[in-house]
């Protein structure tokens, strides 16, 4: 992990429990860097979450514009075959946690759920 940075530990142990799961990882917001990974089946997950980042930076950039007085809590990208859900950690938002799921096997609600407990779970 660069210098300065607190020492993140996340278990993404309860997302591969989720219908559809495809993967999750850590990554370091600012730079795209994969921090930890977990992979069910064969995907470029690593472009996924280096994309991840970019995601959110844009969405904090659609904050800033709209004078929102907080920080993007997490974002939900759709396509026509999988789901992607980054949750920004609130203890260190320079970190997210990147969800990867089969849309069709997916439960969108639950998988929110989840992610939301994983991040509220991180500690130093």
């Amino acid at each position: 992990m660069p210098k300065g940075y607190m020492d993140v530990r996340v278990d993404l142990s309860p997302l591969k429990d989720l219908a559809g799961f495809s993967g999750a990882a850590v990554v370091d917001c600012e730079t795209g860097l994969l921090l930890g990974r977990m992979v069910a089946r064969a995907a470029d997950l690593d472009a996924g979450a280096a994309s991840a980042a970019d995601v959110v930076r844009a969405a904090r950039g659609l904050a800033a514009a709209l004078a929102a007085d907080s920080d993007v809590e997490d974002v939900i990208v759709s396509l026509r075959g999988q789901y992607h859900m980054v949750r920004v950690v609130e203890s260190n938002p320079a970190i997210v946690i990147y969800l990867a799921l089969d849309r069709p096997a997916a439960n969108l609600g639950l998988a929110h759920i989840t992610l939301r407990n994983v991040e509220r779970a991180v500690g130093p």
